[in-house]
C-alpha cells in the first residue's frame, strides 16, 4: 500500500539519527513565535485543501495553515522534518472529526490554541529522541513504493542481497478505506492532490475496501467464499426490505483482495533470503454471517508461491460489527487475529 504519511513519518523520525538537529529545532520551535505573525498564504490554502476546511472551525482552520505556510518557508533538514511529523500529528485533533471505523465522525474538538498544542507536540518528540537513540551504526531506510514492487526496490536499494526477515501487517479484509480515515493529513500535507488525488492513491492500495471492487479472477477457495457471501445477500435484503449497494460489493472486494495478496507474498518471496522468515499480522473478517478465513487463505497463497507454513499464531479475538455480533453470536469467540509464519524453502 503507498500510504505515504506512514512512509515520511518511517523514513524521517523512525530511522534517523538526530543529535545535531535536536538543537536545531529547538532553535526553530523557540523562533516559532513568528507563526503569529506569518499571515502568506502559500500553496497550502490553494485549492486542493479547500473540500476539507469545513471539518475544522474557522480559527483551528486559520492557525494550522500559517503553521504549516511556517514550516514551508524553512529550508529542507532533519529539524524542519521534526516540525512536520508534529504538525501531522496533530491535524485530526484540530478538526471536528474522529476516526470512526471506516471514515469520519463528527465531534467538536476540544483544541483551543492549535499554536501552543504544536510547540507541546514538538517537545515530547524532541523529548523521546533524546531519550531513544538508534545504535549510530544502524540505520534504516523506508520505500516509497507500493509492495507490488517490492523486490525491485529493495534491489535497488541494496543490490543482490536479499532481506533477512520481513515482517508486516496489510490491510485487513474488512472493507475500511483507510484513505477515507486519514484523508485530513493526507490532504493538509500535500500527500495528495485534493480529494481527487485520494483516488490515484487508492488504485495503487491493495484492494481491500469496496470503493475498488472490481470483478477479478481469484483463486478457487477464494471463489467459495465469496460466492457463499453473494448467496447470503438476497436473505439479507429480504430482511431488511431494503437494497444493500455495500455489500452487494464485498464479494469482489474479497476476490480482489486475495489476488492483490497473493502477488504481495510473491514479492516477499523474491526479496527474502533462503530459509528465512516472514511474518504477516492479519484479522479475520464476516460478512453476513460468513468467515473470512484470512490468516488460512494467506497461508495456503504462500504455499502457492514457495513458503512453507511454520505456525499460524493467534494473538487475540476480533470483532466485527454490533449488528453482525447480535445476530450470529458465535462470531465473538470465532474471527482471531493471528501472525502467519512462513519460511522461505
Amino acid at each position: 500500500e503507498a500510504f505515504l504519511l506512514n512512509a515520511f513519518i518511517s523514513q524521517f523520525e523512525k530511522t534517523s539519527h538526530f543529535a545535531p538537529d535536536e538543537r536545531r529545532t529547538r532553535k526553530l520551535l523557540l523562533k516559532s513565535q513568528e507563526i503569529f505573525k506569518f499571515e502568506k498564504k502559500v500553496k497550502t490554502q490553494s485549492m486542493t485543501i479547500v473540500p476539507i476546511k469545513r471539518y475544522f472551525n474557522d480559527n483551528n482552520f486559520k492557525e494550522l495553515v500559517q503553521i504549516k505556510s511556517y514550516i514551508d518557508s524553512l529550508q529542507d533538514s532533519k529539524a524542519k522534518n521534526i516540525l512536520l511529523v508534529a504538525f501531522y500529528s496533530i491535524i485530526i485533533e484540530c478538526s471536528d472529526r474522529k476516526r470512526d471505523g471506516n471514515g469520519l465522525k463528527k465531534r467538536v474538538s476540544k483544541i483551543e490554541d492549535v499554536k501552543l498544542f504544536f510547540s507541546e507536540k514538538v517537545k515530547l518528540i524532541i523529548s523521546d529522541i533524546s531519550s531513544i537513540k538508534p545504535q549510530q551504526k544502524i540505520y534504516g531506510y523506508c520505500g516509497y513504493n507500493t509492495a507490488y514492487n517490492l523486490h525491485s526496490e529493495y534491489k535497488s536499494k541494496f543490490g543482490d542481497s536479499l532481506a533477512g526477515a520481513i515482517i508486516f501487517s496489510p490491510p485487513y479484509a474488512n472493507s475500511f478505506d483507510y484513505f477515507e480515515s486519514y484523508k485530513l493529513e493526507l490532504i493538509f500535507g500535500g500527500f495528495s492532490d485534493g480529494m481527487s488525488g485520494l483516488n490515484k492513491l487508492r488504485k495503487s492500495a491493495v484492494r481491500s475496501f469496496i470503493g475498488c471492487a472490481t470483478q477479478t479472477e481469484s483463486d478457487k477457495y477464494v471463489d467459495m467464499i465469496a460466492t457463499e457471501i453473494e448467496k447470503s445477500i438476497p436473505t439479507k435484503e429480504l430482511e431488511t426490505g431494503k437494497k444493500d449497494a455495500r455489500t452487494r460489493k464485498v464479494p469482489n472486494m474479497i476476490r480482489g483482495y486475495f489476488s492483490d495478496m497473493q502477488e504481495v507474498l510473491h514479492q516477499c518471496y523474491l526479496t527474502l533470503g533462503h530459509k528465512r522468515k516472514t511474518y504477516i499480522v492479519v484479522d479475520q473478517s464476516a460478512y453476513c454471517g460468513k468467515i473470512v478465513p484470512t490468516d488460512l487463505l494467506l497461508a495456503y497463497l504462500a504455499e502457492q508461491e514457495g513458503f512453507t507454513v511454520d505456525a499460524i499464531i493467534e494473538c487475540r479475538k476480533a470483532r466485527t460489527s454490533t449488528q453482525q455480533l447480535n445476530k450470529y453470536p458465535y462470531l465473538k469467540n470465532t474471527l482471531r487475529e493471528s501472525i502467519v509464519e512462513l519460511s522461505k524453502k
